[in-house]
């Protein structure tokens, strides 16, 4: 898959299925990041559901919140992923994504979030879709995303 930004901190992230790599543009750096998403990070601690609990974007949204501990069982995180069914996705597409427990998350979501909050000790980070267009991508976007590197 292919994630598209405004390129004020992030560009893009491009996850190649086969390599089970998530390659990171950044606006500020010419440098490719490449991060491995198979190896796990963190411990799951807590996780759950909770059904319609806030509008975003004009869609009723069920919650899923994650804590988890480092693999030293220190605090790690707290996430909520913010989601409507009426975007689903292939969980499978996940499953080989154990870095920050993606193959559990989106087994749990099977759909895409709207909005994330993740906090964890000294900082909270919240992204949030500004609008959602429902659109046929043509293949051509991930050919091109491709031969940039």
């Amino acid at each position: 898959y292919v994630q598209l930004f405004n390129g004020t901190l992030l560009k893009m992230n491009l996850y190649e299925v086969e390599s089970n790599i998530l390659r990171m543009q950044y606006s500020h750096i010419d440098t490719l990041i490449n991060i491995n998403l198979g190896g796990i990070n963190e411990k799951l601690k807590k996780i759950g559901i909770e059904k319609s609990k806030e509008r975003v974007l004009n869609y009723d949204c069920d919650i899923l919140t994650v804590e988890s501990d480092d693999l030293k069982d220190n605090p790690l995180r707290k996430a909520s992923y913010y989601f409507n069914p009426e975007f689903p996705i292939n969980s499978k597409w996940y499953e080989k994504q154990k870095a920050s427990s993606y193959n559990v998350i989106y087994e749990k979501m099977e759909a895409l979030p709207i909005k994330i909050i993740v906090a964890k000790k000294d900082l909270t980070i919240t992204m949030i879709a500004t609008s959602i267009h429902k659109q046929l991508i043509p293949d051509s976007v991930f050919i091109k995303r491709l031969t940039l590197y």
